[in-house]
């Protein structure tokens, strides 16, 4: 990170600030030298370094210092459980998302401490997690190796246990005992490290630092390549070597960090063997996907343009997908080929020389551009249908509206909206807008209600179709327009309406 940035994120403390670290014995700045570690003596500073804008008065820093304190007590109440199910059906991974609160103090925790140590002592043979290094650069340090090793650490994220964490804090950091407890109450969970904070991934690869330089001592000396991406561990050479003894070596070094490898997932390849790295065929120089990727890739584009994107997820059934007009719970048919053209993208990112995926990718994009244009006329088929209904059902039995417009909403798939314009009574509308309110929270309208009825100043109604009602949206619109006819009623009656 370079010094103008580094001063940008550190700003300089304002003066209440200054006064409130003095009266606590403390150093009443931060260090704001280019690729340093902040100068932190208690929870104190660190609430302060966490807030951009400063603190202008006293009571806002302690009440800031308070909620701080409170989350401290119980940083569970923070957390919400997300399981996911694995790929080979063995149960289910359990991802706890961070709320915005404690996500806040872990963001700044990574900004000004972890992205410094990271960059200073996270081994090089670690390839997940870091700039400009991937599943492809780790996939590459292998090619064309005729032996290779992989092994697994079991419960990577899970056997990281707090005590772990504040062993890092404590070798690179040399914060005070107040601090490291802070920061590691805030980055753990259950006692652990979590796999939805943002900083459990540099701490996981700090936590395995020692363990990494070890290991490549031992690959070095035997004429093996070693990489870690996570919890992948992978080892190759050109040349045959022990693998029964390498397994032995590196579980020694895995249990005296206590981890445990997953023997389950331990495979040993020997020459002519099909090899595959985080995803990737290593087998040769050139390294490329597996053959049975390229070829879903294939058959996917084959069906969206015999029969249509939408036919296509209809068919399929992908979990999570499903028909724009169809379902709001699931991601429609831009998402779906948005997510293939990406997998395309990676691809052909792994075999640049490939010919064909970058037609796939080529021709999966105007799928794309085609959708939208489908989409696009469909749209207006059901705007101008629309628009018909509200002529014939409204302007033709009232003479009290200004028009009826029917539009897009503002999102592209959130549905078309109907603004129908009554003629309010310039004499009477002094209190027109807060009846009309009265009128929506105290009456029966259930149509308008479940379509997000709004008025807008005087007597402007708006509600919304989304587009998975679009196939009901007569219906829907009549008896939306009837209710509004009941609306126009009873404001005439009161004489709001010329």
């Amino acid at each position: 990170m370079n010094t103008y940035l580094r001063r940008k994120l550190m700003r300089p403390l304002t003066s209440v600030e200054v006064q409130i670290l003095r009266d606590a014995g403390e150093t009443d700045s931060f260090n704001n030298r280019a690729d340093e570690l902040p100068c932190l003596e208690s929870m104190k500073s660190f609430v302060m370094l966490c807030r951009y804008d400063g603190f202008s008065n006293a009571d806002a820093f302690w009440k800031e210092y308070r909620l701080l304190s409170e989350m401290l007590a119980d940083t569970s109440r923070y957390y919400i459980h997300t399981p996911i199910p694995k790929r080979n059906g063995g149960g289910y991974r359990h991802i706890y998302k961070v709320d915005e609160d404690l996500a806040f103090y872990q963001r700044n925790i990574k900004k000004y401490i972890l992205d410094v140590i990271d960059a200073k002592y996270t081994s090089r043979y670690a390839y997940a997690y870091r700039k400009r290094i991937s599943v492809v650069t780790n996939a590459r340090a292998h090619a064309g190796h005729d032996y290779l090793v992989k092994m697994d650490i079991k419960d990577f994220f899970d056997s990281t246990r707090q005590s772990k964490v504040f062993e890092i804090f404590s070798k690179y950091t040399g914060y005070n005992k107040e601090v490291k407890t802070v920061l590691t109450k805030l980055v753990c969970h259950d006692g652990h490290l979590n796999q939805g904070s943002c900083t459990s991934p540099q701490l996981a690869n700090l936590a395995l630092a020692d363990f990494d330089r070890t290991v490549a001592m031992y690959c070095d000396a035997s004429g093996i390549t070693y990489s870690r991406y996570c919890d992948d561990l992978t080892f190759s050479s050109e040349q045959e070597f022990d693998a029964k003894t390498l397994i032995g070596f590196v579980t020694d070094q895995l249990r005296k960090e206590h981890y445990r490898p997953n023997f389950k997932k331990t495979r040993v390849y020997k020459k002519g063997s099909r090899h595959i790295v985080t995803g990737i065929v290593v087998n040769n120089r050139r390294i490329r996907v597996p053959s049975e990727y390229k070829h879903n890739l294939r058959q996917e584009l084959y069906y969206i343009k015999k029969f249509g994107i939408t036919s296509h997820l209809e068919h399929k059934n992908p979990d999570g997908f499903g028909s724009v007009f169809a379902s709001p719970e699931m991601r429609h048919e831009e998402s779906y080929l948005n997510m293939l053209i990406g997998r395309a993208e990676f691809a052909s990112m792994v075999d640049r020389r490939d010919r064909e995926l970058k037609q796939i990718v080529y021709e999966l994009n105007q799928c794309l551009r085609n959708y939208d244009c489908e989409f696009d006329t469909l749209y207006k088929r059901y705007v101008n249908y629309a628009s018909d209904i509200c002529r014939n059902h409204i302007l033709t039995a009232q003479d009290s509206c200004n028009f009826v417009e029917v539009g897009k909403s503002f999102w592209k798939y959130d549905g078309l909206t109907v603004r129908v314009d009554l003629k309010p009574n310039n004499s009477r509308d002094t209190y027109l807008f807060r009846y009309i309110v009265w009128l929506m929270k105290d009456h029966d309208f259930p149509a308008l209600k479940s379509h997000h009825i709004k008025c807008i100043k005087k007597a402007h109604f708006v509600f919304t179709i989304p587009v998975y009602e679009f196939a009901q949206s007569g219906e829907i619109i009549k008896n939306c327009l009837d209710e509004l006819l009941m609306i126009y009623s009873k404001l005439k009656l009161k004489g709001y309406l010329g």
